[in-house]
């Protein structure tokens, strides 16, 4: 079976999900997901239980209301925070950078990838990548 039509249909969900949502009651509510482009770069090439992960964050990503720091732990207990940020492991090797303000409910997708490219290209402050 080709899985392509099946993998194109998530890649198409996880981009328009918010515009799909809009007309939704207590839509406003959720949270707004930018950098989603990020994860589907790294969807694109993952399998097995990798994939499946990515996607259900997408998925929780875009209805999390998290309000605080201790909301969004209690959502991922195993991410790293630093000052807004939340780094979540995925695998071993994989993790997703994400910047939260909680205030405001945006979520920016900093990176997705290989946990070692995180570690030898760290994010700059203040600057656009």
């Amino acid at each position: 079976m080709d899985s392509t039509p099946f993998r194109f249909r998530q890649d198409i969900v996880t981009v328009l999900g918010h515009i799909c949502l809009s007309g939704r009651p207590g839509y406003e509510n959720l949270m707004l997901v930018s950098g989603r482009i990020r994860l589907i770069r790294l969807l694109r090439g993952a399998l097995g239980d990798l994939a499946a992960d990515l996607r259900a964050f997408a998925a929780e990503l875009e209805e999390a209301e998290w309000t605080s720091e201790k909301a969004a732990l209690k959502a991922y207990p195993h991410a790293e925070v630093d000052a807004h940020r939340l780094t979540i492991p995925f695998d071993e090797q994989h993790c997703v950078v994400v910047a939260v303000d909680y205030q405001s409910g945006i979520a920016l997708i900093e990176f997705a990838g290989l946990k070692a490219d995180r570690l030898r290209n760290p994010l700059r402050r203040g600057a656009r990548s």
